[in-house]
Order: structure tokens, then C-alpha cells, then sequence
């Protein structure tokens, strides 16, 4: 009889179980056993594309001295840079003027004589091929003809590495080739070692003559380095390294004998929200120069105002 009962029991307890199944009811847990929780394995599902970079900036610069009295010198500056991004490409335009005039003699007001003159001017495409590899070409004009230059065309070309970029700051380095086109030509400026007739003629020793026009293939190197210390306060630099693997017409120089070394770091602080402070200073070292001097520098202050 008791085994009679148990097989009748152990079958509704069957049965129950499975209307529950087909009802969808869930049946109560053992006690004795432990039902593994479901995982959702999110990380086979992909995520969704990033939103492809764009970004546009546009700002425009100006700046002026005023000195009276025992010196007296006035001079102005003005530029404008523009960067747009798309996706994995770049472009920079930038173009700065410098005008400057000063009473070298203390001749008074009415004898201001020239001091400074410029215009630097240059266009530059990045092809991305990773977050932190680039192609780049660029063009580059300065016209300064109080540095031996009615006009100095650059054409680069290499390859950008960033050895660091986060939010605060960023370190890059770029290698390639630089293509120079120097024009002399009338410049006040322009340095004369030799005229051509002694040159020719071998007086005094001249083996050599500053060239009107002048071609210069050379290898260049470059450091560049921005860091933020804040919202409202950044810093800039960048080192540029070039050196000749041509000789120069005229015997001007032999190969690797003509470096030359551009150096420029900023100061930047937003006053309020579409101005800020710059102070910029510039180096241009040229072991060969067009002109007498083989260093100038140059330090400006300017506001900037934010267009984009």
C-alpha cells in the first residue's frame, strides 16, 4: 500500500510540474539547490561608430606700442588663423603682418625711419592615418625685405608622430623635406660679400657673392609642444631644424653648411570668452642670412578675438 501511495504521489507531483512548465507559472525552488543567475555578455554586442571629428576655428589678431619721449617708436601687428577638421583631414591658414617705425637718430618726430616690415604667410594639409600619424604638405611665403627677402617661397612636405596627446597636452614631432625659393632681388637689407666683377676676377679674394635668386634643398626636423594649465591659460612652442644638402649657387655655402634654426613659443590667456592676451616671441636663426645679421627676433603682444 505505501509503495502504491508513493508512486501515486510521485506522479501528480510529475504532473504538476509539467502544466507549470506549459503554463509558464514558475515552479517554487528546491531548497537545497542554487538556480545560476542569466549574464547578458554586453561585450559581444558592438558599440556604436564614434562621431566623425569636425571641428572649425577661426580667430583674428592685433596689436600696437606707442613709445614717446627720450625713445620714440610706434609699430603694429595684426593676423589671422584659420583650422578646420574633417574627419581625418586638416587644414591651417595663417597670416601674420608686423609694421614698425622708429627715431633711430633723434632727429624728432618728423624722421621716423623704417625698422620692421613683414609678412609671413602659410597653408597646411594633414592626411590622418591613425590617431597619431600624419602626411603633411605646406607653402609657406615671407616677404621681409629689411632681412635681404623681397620674397622667401617654402615648400614642405614629411611625416607627424604625436608622442603625446591628451587633453591637456600634446608633443609631436615632424620629419620630411623642405623645398626654399629665396628672391633678393632690391631688397635694402641684402648682405654683400663680393660683387660679381670681383668675383670674377678674383679680387681681394672673393670666392663668392650673394645671389639674387637662390634654390635650397634641405632636410628638415621639427618639435612642437602645447600644453593647457587651465581652461583660460595655454602655452605653445615649437623648434625648427634645417639644414642644406645642396650647394649653394655662387658658393654661398657647401652642403650641410647652411642650418638654419626657427624658433617660436606663445603665451595665450582668455580674458573673457571670444578674447584673449598673447604674448608671442619668434627666433630665426640663418647661418647663411640673406641680410648682415644672422639672428632676428621679434616679440609681439596682441588680443585675440575668436570668430569660430
Amino acid at each position: 500500500m505505501t509503495h502504491l501511495l508513493h508512486d501515486s504521489t510521485a506522479g501528480r507531483l510529475s504532473l504538476l510540474s509539467a502544466l507549470t512548465l506549459l503554463l509558464g507559472v514558475p515552479a517554487p525552488r528546491a531548497a537545497a539547490q542554487d538556480v545560476p543567475a542569466v549574464t547578458q555578455h554586453t561585450e559581444a554586442v558592438a558599440a556604436a561608430p564614434p562621431e566623425e571629428d569636425h571641428e572649425t576655428t577661426w580667430n583674428i589678431s592685433a596689436g600696437a606700442n606707442l613709445s614717446t619721449g627720450n625713445t620714440r617708436a610706434r609699430n603694429v601687428n595684426a593676423g589671422t588663423q584659420l583650422y578646420v577638421l574633417r574627419g581625418s583631414h586638416a587644414l591651417t591658414l595663417q597670416s601674420a603682418f608686423n609694421y614698425g617705425q622708429a627715431d633711430t637718430d633723434g632727429a624728432g618726430p618728423g624722421d621716423y625711419q623704417l625698422t620692421t616690415r613683414n609678412l609671413n604667410s602659410r597653408v597646411r594639409y594633414d592626411a590622418f592615418l591613425t590617431a597619431n600619424d600624419a602626411l603633411f604638405v605646406a607653402v609657406a611665403h615671407r616677404w621681409d625685405s629689411l632681412a635681404g627677402l623681397q620674397t622667401r617661397l617654402q615648400l614642405q612636405a614629411g611625416y607627424l608622430r604625436n608622442l603625446v596627446k591628451n587633453d591637456n597636452t600634446r608633443a609631436w614631432i615632424e620629419a620630411g623635406y623642405d623645398f626654399t625659393f629665396d628672391n633678393r632681388q632690391n631688397s635694402p637689407g641684402r648682405r654683400v660679400i663680393c660683387s660679381e666683377d670681383d668675383v670674377t676676377n678674383m679680387v681681394g679674394g672673393c670666392t663668392r657673392v650673394v645671389r639674387n635668386f637662390q634654390n635650397i634643398h634641405a632636410l628638415r626636423l621639427f618639435y612642437g609642444l602645447t600644453h593647457k594649465f587651465s581652461d583660460d591659460v595655454r602655452v605653445a612652442t615649437g623648434l625648427e631644424f634645417l639644414i642644406n644638402m645642396n650647394e649653394l649657387a655662387g658658393g654661398e655655402a657647401g652642403a650641410f653648411e647652411d642650418i638654419r634654426v626657427n624658433w617660436e613659443t606663445a603665451l595665450n590667456a582668455r580674458l573673457i570668452e571670444r578674447l584673449a592676451l598673447e604674448v608671442k616671441f619668434r627666433l630665426q636663426y640663418d647661418r647663411v642670412p640673406a641680410a648682415t645679421q644672422e639672428v632676428d627676433t621679434n616679440t609681439l603682444i596682441s588680443v585675440i578675438y575668436t570668430l569660430l
